[in-house]
């Protein structure tokens, strides 16, 4: 399934204790074997067990892309030369070093906190190679909490201006659509941990909060339901007209009618054999010793 839902270290927060970076789920040390067996499964990704200077907090002091990471100051040594090993690292200052909580990115762009000054931005983006963008979100300056992104679509806190959401979409160069996770909370970034495949929301989140962040975060196109593609079709073209969307629509429609439609003539040949085969094996003499 492309989402799920549970608990981590005890807490629907999930997003504060996980940390997808490029290919790799960081999961806290502390973390049972079978609650990261059942994570690692889910995502189907690597995953890497580690700690920020002793915190499990890994969602919120350590943010990343395929091409970097920034992590808090309070990294230990060992800390830094243990992330190294997964690409180059910044190290944010003090005063403004919760990384996860500052800073939300993908592969096209960062979105960077106002706390952050311009000389840590410019950091920042040599280090995850993208364009930055400094920005507040629904008023709030820890955006990492109120926005969720991947490299097809963002979710963002109900409350989002539309200037931030122009920022959004021009800085990280996907769609942006708005949502609540935890049976109504706004914080999306705290709720919600996602790579391009799958989503691990916490615990307590409705079926229409589900189906919102597949929706926003475009995981439905992973599914092999046809229903789930022809979904996918309306929503990548949502900024186009109706007559556009309609012909998206039924163009994977024909597609996928005709992948359901290969086998029905082998499947109608069985039908018709099928009574006389039971008929034959019916009126078969037994062998007679």
């Amino acid at each position: 399934m492309p989402i799920s839902t549970g608990d981590i270290l005890g807490h629907s927060q999930v997003g504060v204790y996980l940390s997808v970076v490029g290919d790799v789920l960081f999961i806290p040390r502390t973390l049972d074997d079978i609650t990261a067996e059942e994570v690692e499964s889910a995502f189907g990704m690597e995953t890497h067990r580690f700690q920020v200077g002793g915190s499990s907090l890994l969602g919120s002091l350590l943010r990343g892309n395929r091409h970097g990471i920034a992590v808090a100051d309070i990294a230990t040594e060992d800390d830094l030369d243990e992330l190294t090993s997964f690409g180059p690292v910044v190290v944010m200052e003090s005063g403004v070093n919760a990384a996860g909580n500052l800073i939300e990115c993908n592969d096209n762009g960062a979105l960077l906190s106002p706390t952050i000054p311009e000389s840590g931005a410019e950091m920042i983006s040599d280090v995850l190679s993208v364009p930055t963008m400094r920005t507040e979100v629904a008023g709030h300056k820890t955006l990492g909490s109120m926005v969720v992104a991947n490299n097809k679509g963002v979710l963002a806190h109900p409350d989002v201006k539309t200037h931030e959401v122009e920022a959004i979409q021009e800085t990280l160069g996907v769609s942006v659509m708005v949502g609540t996770v935890t049976f109504g909370s706004p914080f999306v970034g705290a709720g919600c941990c996602a790579s391009d495949t799958h989503a691990l929301v916490g615990s307590g989140s409705t079926g229409p909060e589900l189906n919102r962040i597949e929706d926003a975060l475009l995981l439905a196109q992973n599914n092999s339901n046809p229903m789930a593609r022809i979904i996918e079709a309306a929503l990548r073209n949502g900024k186009a007209n109706r007559g556009t969307i309609k012909e998206s629509v039924q163009e994977v429609g024909r597609h996928e009618s005709a992948l359901l439609e290969r086998h029905v003539e082998i499947i109608g040949t069985c039908a018709a054999i099928a009574p006389l085969l039971g008929c034959l094996l019916y009126t078969s003499p037994s062998p007679r010793d």
